[in-house]
């Protein structure tokens, strides 16, 4: 009985301790306690309330819907049927991507209006899908979305105006893909050729003895090594005259063209040494020393080694050989632009092309200037205006394009989110036209006040 006892007394002190921990556990410790405040017990009003300032992100969201049902009160079943479809598909993220990322909502809209036939055609592999995968693959390799946006936009527009370009611009155009394509440093390369650009046509009419060196050439890299060192090498007529006449009678007789250049070491001054150097490379870099030495002779017989253009142009090309990874392919296209240029007469026509082309390169350097990987872009560019080219009802929707770029805050995201949603459009015409639809009256629609989101919002 005694046992019975204290067994019911252990057990009831131990009942009442887990009840008075566990009051604690829920309430917390006295020390870190606070009591409850503003607690009401009840119905709270919660109509009308103005969901953006509760949720900021839904702003945007909020103001389309609020415009649509203000203006078009007899589409309400419509819009929210339509948006509840949505909401439970794939096509949800990017549409509020797209919605959210606007700077100006009602521009955004119209070009999606705009953009909607290319949003229903853009299959897997065609070329409207190809199109958009190159700029969307423009935007994720980029620094600063904004500007390879603005450059882009002005470098197709560029293009599209020169679309009647003769046979030898678009071949002359392609060969600057190439070399492009070949470099190492796209940018680096951009830039040369934009200095070269700039040059008169005439002036480097003048250089052709000089480009004429690359047709001997089995080594660019040393060929214009070579060239740029004697471009820095002031050489007297008579002195010249002089070496020239012995050089050639040198070589009659050899054809070890070191040994000849050591023959006449003895008529060269101690300060321009360097231009023997410069000329054993220049031979030895050559498959036909006739022909070079005949070409230098015409290039210090013009006072082309003291030409300040002559310098520039040699110091570009300098800089597109050291950058190219294929100095063969870039000899054909030097020598292949050479002959364009030179069978080309000074005529208008000729000097538009070299305009155009300078405008291109600048619209071009804009973009690989805020590329992270300025040869990768080139290639997706060059894929991507082939792509336009060769489809002349695609390249309609390509300002569009544009106009819902530049309305955008984040480029990169709402091209991404529209690739995404053409892609569910192509696959479910049935979701994205109704959307389309209701976007198309939101375009019209007029921005809300507050006082119309009040009386249209429950």
């Amino acid at each position: 009985m005694q046992t019975n006892k204290l067994f019911m007394a252990c057990s009831f002190l131990f009942t009442f301790t887990c009840f008075i921990l566990i009051i604690i556990s829920m309430a917390g410790s006295s020390s870190n306690y606070k009591p409850l405040t503003n607690i009401y017990i009840g119905q709270a009003d919660i109509s009308h309330i103005n969901v953006t300032k509760v949720i900021p992100q839904v702003s945007a969201l909020a103001s389309l819907l609020g415009g649509l049902l203000v203006k078009y009160p007899n589409q309400t079943e419509n819009v929210f049927s339509t948006l509840k479809n949505v909401s439970h598909s794939d096509a949800l993220v990017p549409f509020l991507t797209i919605v959210n990322s606007a700077n100006n909502v009602t521009k955004t809209l119209l070009a999606v209006e705009q953009l909607a036939p290319l949003a229903l055609v853009s299959s897997s592999g065609s070329a409207s899908n190809k199109a958009l995968t190159s700029i969307n693959d423009l935007l994720k390799e980029s620094n600063n979305a904004n500007q390879t946006v603005s450059g882009l936009a002005a470098l197709v527009s560029a293009q599209s105006t020169n679309s009647s370009s003769s046979a030898t611009e678009a071949a002359l155009q392609s060969l600057v893909f190439e070399v492009l394509e070949a470099s190492k440093n796209a940018s680096a390369t951009v830039e040369a050729l934009l200095d070269v650009t700039s040059i008169d046509i005439t002036d480097l009419l003048t250089l052709t003895p000089a480009l004429n060196l690359i047709k001997y050439s089995n080594n660019l890299t040393e060929t214009f090594n070579a060239v740029a060192s004697l471009m820095n090498v002031t050489i007297p007529t008579s002195l010249a005259t002089e070496l020239f006449t012995m050089l050639n009678s040198a070589l009659t007789t050899s054809t070890n063209v070191t040994k000849s250049l050591e023959s006449l070491s003895s008529l060269i001054p101690s300060s321009m040494s360097s231009s023997l150097t410069a000329l054993d490379s220049l031979f030895t870099s050559s498959n036909n020393v006739t022909e070079t030495l005949s070409l230098l002779e015409t290039i210090v017989a013009k006072n082309l080694t003291s030409s300040s253009v002559a310098k520039q142009v040699v110091g570009d090309l300098k800089v597109i050989i050291d950058e190219s990874t294929n100095t063969q392919l870039l000899s054909t296209i030097v020598q292949t632009l050479m002959s364009s240029i030179s069978t080309t007469s000074l005529s208008s026509s000729s000097l538009t092309m070299i305009s155009s082309a300078t405008v291109e390169l600048k619209e071009l350097e804009t973009v690989l200037s805020a590329s992270s990987n300025s040869t990768d872009s080139i290639t997706i560019i060059d894929s991507m205006e082939k792509t336009l080219s060769n489809n002349t009802q695609l390249a309609q929707y390509v300002p569009y394009l544009f106009e819902y770029l530049e309305a955008s805050n984040d480029p990169a995201a709402s091209f991404q989110a529209l690739v995404n949603i053409t892609e569910i459009g192509s696959s479910d015409p049935t979701l994205l036209t109704p959307l389309i639809s209701v976007l198309s009256l939101a375009a019209t629609s007029p921005t809300p006040t507050d006082e119309d989101m009040y009386n249209t919002l429950p």
